[in-house]
């Protein structure tokens, strides 16, 4: 089966991991995959890397507020990308396209369409789709919900359940491993000895909740003065600046000063996760919350929230802990409890290393994901 794979960006997000993840174990002696790009960037270097052939088209990061010269330029590159797809399509007996991103679907569906080609839309957000509903909906011959949150919030907009299946991102168990030592990150960060360090990890953007997490951090620090906190990520569009300037104002607060370090991005995180006591995740709603299942591969203990993805990945009291989403109290409270229960902590970490090797493996999901493509192409010859 030659696949076409559309992605937005090549910049490098928790789709993008999910995509080279499965690119990786695609089975090449059946899946023969085609990456399209709209420029170059880390994304193109880690797919170029495992000699996966690169088109480059003019897709685009669709924003929800245009201007209307901004808006006409979009649509016009919309079109380019969908003629000079369609072409590559037909060229080259392309069997199944696959969008990574609802904005990607604006391209590949209508070109699947047609070419009458099968096309399988992977949809990795919560937030609602406002518009062109029934053209995604119509041309999208499958639709991949990362998680049973995400099912609903399609079906809640309206598109077909019928065409709607649920498949978990899965994780690279051998990459991501208890065994791994976390002195090295904990060394060059000068991290006392006898420190509890909480980690939080994602991009720089409001509804993941940075500020709530520190807001519970300086509680913490001011109880528990061994505690330390790390977070990992970037604004990676440059969409949000005063909101990191503000994360970076709330860390030097006297309660914080010294304690809070800025990572960025990072590509090595199993490195920044093997430094850690807890995986903290505050999001308003995660769609899944990847970073989950690499940390609990990690035998890592988590605390998440209730909205979204999370409760469908970890146990309450098992593998981590579940708080509302905002409650700053609840959150300190779980963060308090992770240090005070050392014993507790490590075998919920424990626990859900088993619990990701069972149900969040890389292999269940490209198995998956490649049945289905057969499945869509054999019904279409």
């Amino acid at each position: 089966m030659r696949v076409l794979y559309l992605n937005h960006v090549s910049s490098m997000g928790g789709a993008e991991h999910s995509l080279l993840e499965l690119l990786k174990r695609v089975p090449r002696d059946e899946v023969e995959p085609v990456v399209a790009l709209p420029e170059g960037g880390p994304l193109a270097s880690h797919l170029r890397s495992i000699s996966i052939e690169i088109v480059t088209a003019s897709l685009v990061r669709l924003k929800l507020r245009l201007g209307l010269l901004r808006a006409f330029k979009t649509g016009l590159r919309i079109l380019g990308a969908r003629r000079k797809l369609s072409r590559f399509v037909e060229a080259r007996e392309i069997d199944l396209l696959h969008a990574n991103s609802v904005s990607s679907h604006f391209v590949a569906g209508p070109v699947g369409k047609s070419q009458g080609r099968p096309v399988v839309w992977h949809v990795r957000d919560l937030r609602p789709i406002p518009i062109a509903r029934g053209m995604l909906g119509q041309t999208a011959t499958r639709i991949i919900a990362i998680s049973q949150a995400v099912r609903r919030s399609l079906l809640d907009q309206g598109f077909p359940e019928d065409k709607i299946v649920v498949l978990y991102n899965g994780v690279d168990t051998a990459r991501f491993h208890p065994g791994r030592s976390g002195g090295t990150e904990r060394g060059r960060l000068n991290v006392p000895s006898g420190s509890f360090v909480f980690g939080m990890i994602a991009q720089m953007v409001p509804w993941k909740r940075h500020d709530l997490f520190l807001a519970a951090a300086s509680e913490i620090a001011v109880r528990y003065p061994h505690a330390r906190f790390w977070i990992v990520g970037d604004d990676v569009f440059a969409d949000h600046p005063d909101y990191v300037a503000s994360l970076r104002a709330q860390s030097s607060s006297p309660a914080l000063s010294g304690k809070v370090s800025f990572l960025g991005y990072r590509e090595d995180i199993e490195a920044v996760i093997a430094g850690l006591e807890a995986l903290v995740l505050p999001s308003d709603a995660e769609p899944f919350g990847r970073v989950l299942i690499e940390a609990m591969a990690m035998g890592k203990p988590v605390i998440a929230t209730r909205a979204g993805g999370p409760p469908e990945i970890l146990e309450e009291g098992h593998h981590g802990y579940l708080t509302n989403p905002g409650d700053r109290n609840e959150l300190y409270q779980a963060m308090a409890r992770m240090i005070e229960e050392p014993e507790r902590s490590h075998n919920m970490g424990t626990a859900a290393r088993r619990h990701v090797e069972d149900c969040f493996s890389i292999d269940r999901h490209v198995a998956a994901t490649v049945s289905l493509y057969r499945e869509l192409v054999e019904q279409g010859r």
